[in-house]
């Protein structure tokens, strides 16, 4: 999840001025997910492993992630929706060639992906869940490989 944040301020840092509101909100949906998210990791590695480790049961199926009714999971979906909304918001910032092109699209499905399964998960349909987690893992990945790309050919020509 840091990761994802000295990514969005890269993005921010190379945006043309006139497009840097996007990148600045988009940089701040990000932080919003990494600090949600790691501390929602942190949790599940000390408390419920923990808890589990030593046999005390009492509750950990309210704080385990897999548990799709759970309060983490609850959390993690939101967390995401704030990354998806991140996506989103920068797609526009992408400008240029067939690259950007690419960029601005998957950023822009990533980002409704996202946000309809944080719409999606309150309604307790796994099914919907996990195909939308699915086509996340496969949108995101390639969005993050182009936007590699996409800095690679900016290093070349600054």
């Amino acid at each position: 999840a840091p990761t994802l944040v000295v990514l969005m301020a890269s993005i921010h840092v190379v945006t043309p001025a006139e497009k840097q509101t996007l990148s600045l909100v988009a940089l701040a949906f990000t932080t919003v997910y990494a600090a949600m998210v790691c501390t929602n990791y942190y949790v599940q590695l000390f408390a419920v492993r923990l808890s589990l480790l030593h046999g005390e049961l009492d509750g950990v199926a309210l704080l385990a992630m897999p548990n799709l009714h759970s309060i983490f999971f609850a959390l993690e979906a939101i967390g995401y929706a704030f990354l998806s909304l991140a996506t989103a918001v920068v797609s526009p910032t992408f400008v240029g060639g067939r690259l950007e092109r690419w960029i601005r699209l998957l950023f822009w499905v990533n980002g409704a992906l996202g946000i309809l399964g944080s719409v999606v998960a309150p309604w307790d349909r796994p099914t919907l869940i996990f195909a939308g987690l699915g086509l996340w893992n496969l949108v995101f990945p390639a969005a993050m490989l182009l936007v590699a790309l996409h800095f690679r050919k900016r290093r070349g020509s600054v």
